[in-house]
């Protein structure tokens, strides 16, 4: 519990706009192992507020046949961005930067996921209209590509363009994981 709290304090910082906090991640074979933790916060979370905006039904855990696409879901929440960044540092020069990157990445998914929460419940619970729905989606996604753009700036100490290439990359690869996983759910009875 320590280390999820230490790291998590780190990236909190981090987003602070403390950049020298990510010195101080666990950048070993052991942190990066403990990193993927994260998935012990972010997947209750998640469970938690389909639960609280009455969604369960769409949570693909809870759908008949739908259990291996819930693996395959962990898989791409979890799983893609690492391959990825596996990929890009071995065709940029970067593997001796790939692990801090995982790690900080982890862990920086749960402070994301958090600082999201509030305008999705908005967006979720229909207490705003779709203008301004459309508003919070636009925030919560300039968010994500800002906060992994700093990230990978800092982590490879690449030139910005790459960075901002890196950011948007990633936050088109999710979208489209999370419209195909709804496409599924939905043909799941």
């Amino acid at each position: 519990m320590h280390d999820i709290l230490y790291h998590l304090e780190l990236v909190w910082a981090f987003v602070r706009g403390k950049d020298e906090a990510l010195y101080h991640i666990d950048a070993t074979p052991r942190g990066l192992k403990l990193s993927f933790l994260a998935i012990l916060i972010v997947e209750p979370l998640g469970l938690f507020y389909a639960a609280l905006f009455g969604h369960l039904d769409r949570v693909l855990l809870f759908r008949e046949g739908g259990f291996s696409y819930y693996i395959l879901q962990l898989f791409l929440d979890w799983g893609l961005a690492p391959l990825l960044f596996f990929a890009f540092c071995t065709a940029f020069g970067f593997r001796d930067r790939l692990i801090p990157l995982i790690v900080s990445y982890n862990w920086l998914s749960v402070i994301v996921l958090m600082i999201t929460l509030l305008p999705g419940a908005l967006m979720t619970s229909n207490m705003v209209g779709v203008g301004m729905a459309l508003m919070l989606m636009l925030a919560v996604y300039g968010f994500a590509i800002w906060v992994s753009y700093r990230l990978y700036r800092f982590v490879l100490e690449c030139p910005p363009t790459m960075a901002l290439g890196l950011s948007i990359l990633l936050l088109i690869l999710s979208i489209a994981s999370a419209v195909i996983l709804s496409d599924i759910t939905e043909t799941l009875t």
